[in-house]
Parts: C-alpha cells; structure tokens; sequence
C-alpha cells in the first residue's frame, strides 16, 4: 500500500527543489546579464579611450559652454514659425491621414487657408 502522506512530501520536497532552482537559474542570468552589460561599458570606454573621444555628457557640455560663450542660445531660443502648407498638400495628406484626430486638425488648417485665400482675393480685386 502507498502512503499518501509520504507521496506528498516527496512532491511538496521536489517542486520546492524546481522553484529552488528556478530561482537560483534567474540570480544566474542577473548574474551574468550584469557581467555582460558591464563588459560593453568596459569595451565602449576602451573604444573612446582609443580614439580619443570623451565620453558624450563632457561633449554636450563642451558644445553648452561654447554656445554660451558665442551667445548662440539667444539666436535658438528664437525658432521661426513653420512655413504654411498649400491647399494641394493639405488635401493629400487629409486623403491619406489614418489617424482621425489628426485628420480633423489638417481639416481645421485647410478651412482657415481657404478662408485666407479668400480674403486675400478680395483684397487684391
């Protein structure tokens, strides 16, 4: 006769085993998730080292600092309206827009070019 309270101990004692070594497999590939990503740090560094290139947060801070010394911020913060679209444009990209929200806004744009063109008839007749 089979004991059943032997037959279960021994399953509970093996799934423990699997979620044991379940979880000692995901510390391994953390493991070696972390030594991989760290060797292409390492790599990357050696690789600038080499070519004598710093790393890219000294270089935008190089680029900062010369803007501000040539007062080229000024000039950027400064940004030129879009160039309006003609009435053609507008209507293909209408024809062709998946996206219905944008496709209200293009109509939107288009309603007001022609009210534009419109008026600029009027004024020049």
């Amino acid at each position: 006769m089979i004991n059943i309270s032997e037959l279960h101990n021994e399953l509970i004692s093996d799934a423990t085993k699997v979620l044991i070594v379940g979880q000692q497999m995901d510390k391994i590939g953390k493991m070696i998730s972390a030594t991989i990503e760290a060797r292409i740090q390492n790599e990357l560094e050696q690789e600038y080292k080499d070519l004598n290139v710093e790393s890219q947060g000294d270089l935008f801070e190089d680029l900062l600092k010369t803007a501000k010394e040539f007062d080229l911020l000024d000039d950027l913060a400064l940004v030129p309206e879009p160039p309006k679209q003609d009435i053609s444009t507008l209507k293909k990209r209408i024809k062709y827009c998946k996206n219905p929200m944008e496709k209200k806004k293009l109509e939107q744009e288009l309603n007001a070019l022609y009210k534009e063109h419109k008026r600029n008839r009027r004024t020049v007749s």
